[in-house]
């Protein structure tokens, strides 16, 4: 399922041991009747965009109802198996009993059904196949079965007994079903059927991150989306006056640009998941096998057919041992690579709760006032203390139409999913709301609960990540895009007022416009070659701060600016930043 990229899997008669499901993923959330001993129907789900709820009341050892809801989209999924030494009429009924319950316009319905019949491109029907078929067209399904070839082939001969059947609002939104060109290790083949909902609204909200691939995205439609819901947004921010209604403004506007974007724009598929234990050997000897097998099927002379057949089973034989022993040996080498992360007193982490709160202090360390001293806890007072000072005149539309065209393409968005590909098309088709918006903000002396909420991802250090030391991590922060975007328009101002008042050392090149790591180096190379003309040594004395910026102390931060006699607006947006 992962390596083709599968959803969701209905399945008869798959492999148990003592009434589960080995062998699968714990990412996998597996459908089957719990009660009883044996599994003869089961639904697999691997895609974390499918919100599921299983119909236990109509489950049962060879059959499986799952309901399924993606967006405001809602199905049925069942999977069922109908077994050839029992009387079908049974199964009809017992199944007519769960229809009655069911909206079956909204079906998907595959079954092992164990009959025949050239509604499915069976060569001949029986009277199970007979009866089903019926049974199908009284319920007005579809079989969306094509002619591909048999899907059960044996040592015994082929036939045509797996169905997939769908209902009437269903039918349109298949684009394809076919045979999976891999080997499933059983006598039948792997049936392979796409739905394609991308016009409908996925819901996102189980996914940790999304990202957008708005190289295929449908921009008119993003802005016709916005357009029908923009209107209360603007009179209800033309009414904020305080922080609550602001940051309800915030709440619906990302909620709008984020269902646009599920309308219009594809989700980016993530990476497929690294099997450890696979390697370039099991692939080479899939394809062998999957070459061996169809050598089989294609032979019609008897003779040679029976070699080619006892051929193939031999290399199944040895490819499902290949699997065994890869998996085995990948688990053994997984738990001896298990190790704690060690604390900076000596001592190591004995659980995922201690190593994650160890990260995040050790990251993201926390300002405690108890520890303050008398002059540490007069800084910290002074600098929540309100000053007398101007109020700074709002963002003209120049400058929010500059910061938006200098955001930068392919970074990564923040919890909320929105990039600045997606800003840059939203200003384009609504060009007043953000220069309304940050005023407010501005007017306000309010930054947005909303935007200082981060996704923090842990990156290991190159050529360290073996090495279980907190300092071997590296935190980074993907804060909300529009955040940022008033960050870089009140960072400005402060710029402008921190060098109007030389607050800011010519010698500092960093953080600093038009000064880059060239204008030092050319600075250093000119004082270099000042002391060789004086014939006098040169020594180079660098300083590394460990970790400055982790634990830069915010009363400090805000007291200096209260030197610089930043407006008070302004002083408001950077004291709720922190």
């Amino acid at each position: 399922m992962e390596a083709d990229n599968i959803d969701c899997a209905l399945v008869q008669e798959p492999h148990s041991y003592r009434s589960t499901l080995p062998c699968y993923p714990s990412t996998y959330r597996l459908f089957y009747d719990p009660n009883s001993d044996i599994i003869k129907a089961a639904i697999i789900v691997r895609s974390r965009h499918l919100s599921t709820f299983i119909d236990y009341k109509n489950s049962d050892y060879n059959m499986v109802t799952l309901e399924v809801i993606t967006g405001p989209t809602a199905f049925t999924l069942f999977s069922y198996y109908f077994e050839p030494s029992k009387n079908i009429d049974s199964d009809l009924h017992k199944i007519s009993q769960v229809f009655s319950s069911k909206n079956l316009n909204r079906l998907v319905w595959s079954m092992d059904s164990n009959s025949k019949s050239e509604l499915w491109f069976s060569p001949y029907s029986d009277a199970r196949g007979n009866k089903l078929s019926e049974f199908i067209s009284a319920n007005n399904l579809i079989i969306i079965n094509e002619d591909c070839g048999s899907t059960f082939r044996a040592t015994q001969g082929t036939n045509y007994i797996d169905i997939t059947v769908v209902g009437s609002d269903l039918l349109e939104d298949n684009s394809s079903w076919c045979l999976s060109e891999n080997e499933s290790l059983s006598d039948h083949v792997m049936i392979e059927f796409e739905f394609c909902l991308s016009t409908v609204l996925r819901d996102t909200s189980s996914a940790p991150f999304v990202i957008f691939n708005t190289k295929k995205a449908n921009w008119c439609r993003f802005r016709k989306f916005c357009l029908s819901r923009m209107t209360h947004i603007f009179d209800t921010l033309n009414s904020c006056t305080n922080s609550s209604c602001l940051n309800t403004v915030i709440e619906e506007i990302s909620f709008v640009i984020h269902q646009a974007c599920l309308y219009s724009i594809p989700i980016k598929k993530t990476s497929k998941h690294n099997v450890p234990w696979w390697s370039i050997e099991i692939g080479c000897a899939r394809k062998r096998l999957n070459s061996s097998r169809r050598r089989f099927q294609r032979c019609k002379n008897p003779t040679v057919r029976e070699l080619y057949k006892n051929s193939y089973l031999e290399y199944r034989k040895d490819y499902n041992q290949m699997l065994i022993n890869a998996k085995s040996e990948s688990w053994k080498k997984f738990l001896l690579t298990i190790d704690a992360q060690y604390l900076p007193t000596g001592e190591t982490t004995t659980s995922l709760d201690e190593t994650i709160n160890a990260v995040l202090q050790k990251s993201f360390p926390s300002d405690s006032e108890e520890k303050d001293n008398i002059f540490q806890k007069d800084y910290r007072h002074a600098a929540r203390t309100a000053y007398p000072s101007f109020f700074d005149p709002s963002f003209s539309y120049d400058e929010v139409n500059t910061m938006v065209s200098m955001l930068k393409l392919n970074k990564s968005p923040g919890p909320d999913s929105i990039s600045n590909e997606i800003i840059k098309q939203f200003h384009l088709g609504f060009p007043s709301f953000l220069h309304m918006l940050f005023n407010v903000c501005l007017g306000l002396g309010i930054f947005p609960r909303i935007w200082k909420l981060d996704q923090v991802i842990l990156i290991p250090k190159v050529n360290e990540f073996r090495v279980p030391h907190l300092d071997n991590l590296r935190c980074i922060s993907l804060l909300p895009a529009l955040g940022k975007c008033l960050e870089k328009l009140f960072v400005n101002r402060i710029s402008w007022y921190l060098r109007r008042g030389d607050f800011l050392s010519g010698d500092q090149y960093e953080f600093t416009p038009h000064k880059s790591t060239e204008d030092a180096l050319l600075r250093l190379n000119e004082i270099v070659k000042r002391g060789k003309k004086k014939h006098l040594h040169s020594i180079l004395i660098s300083l590394d701060i460990k970790c400055a910026f982790d634990n830069a102390w915010w009363p400090c931060i805000l007291n200096l600016l209260k030197k610089a006699e930043i407006p008070i607006n302004i002083f408001s947006l950077v004291l709720l930043t922190f």
